[in-house]
């Protein structure tokens, strides 16, 4: 059975001066598993195939499908987290213990199962992916803090700044 996170209620309304209003987040976040392999494999496709346009030509994007990809180890070491909105896959991406650095189940050359000596090793980000929504929706997020911020610092008596 996945593992669902419940986020804790958002206060809103704090900054504009109306009553806090209690809301439910619109995203969760939980373990991938192998019945999400079709989502997650189409999420990627996508995103590679898409959000790689604004970096690189169309040759060099054709060339990062040869190099990137699902690696399904990390939904068996139970590393690869989901993000949904509703039952809609927003996101997704993980972490690693192996020696892996890059690469999906189809990039053979690349693939070192051994462990990392947490010791020593630090873990591996890998393959995070996000719908393009979600991609414009953050960048939306952050102008919108930075907007309160700024507000919130101008109301600020002088000798609080």
């Amino acid at each position: 059975m996945p593992i669902v996170c419940e986020p804790a209620p958002i206060r809103s309304g704090m900054l504009s001066g109306a009553a806090p209003v209690e809301t439910q987040p619109l995203f969760t976040h939980r373990l991938a598993t192998e019945a999400d392999l079709p989502a997650i494999k189409s999420l990627m496709e996508l995103a590679i195939a898409e959000h790689l346009k604004a970096f690189l030509d169309p040759a060099q994007v054709e060339l990062s499908k040869s190099i990137m990809g699902l690696d399904t180890q990390l939904i068996a070491d139970r590393t690869y987290f989901l993000v949904e909105e509703g039952d809609r896959l927003a996101g997704c991406g993980g972490w690693s213990r192996r020696a892996t650095l890059y690469g999906g189940d189809h990039s053979t050359s690349q693939r070192n199962a051994a462990l990392l000596d947490m010791s020593k090793d630090a873990a591996r980000i890998r393959a995070i992916q996000a719908a393009q929504a979600e991609r414009e929706r953050e960048q939306l997020r952050v102008q919108e803090d930075a907007d309160r911020r700024r507000v919130l610092l101008q109301r600020l008596p002088p000798l609080l700044k």
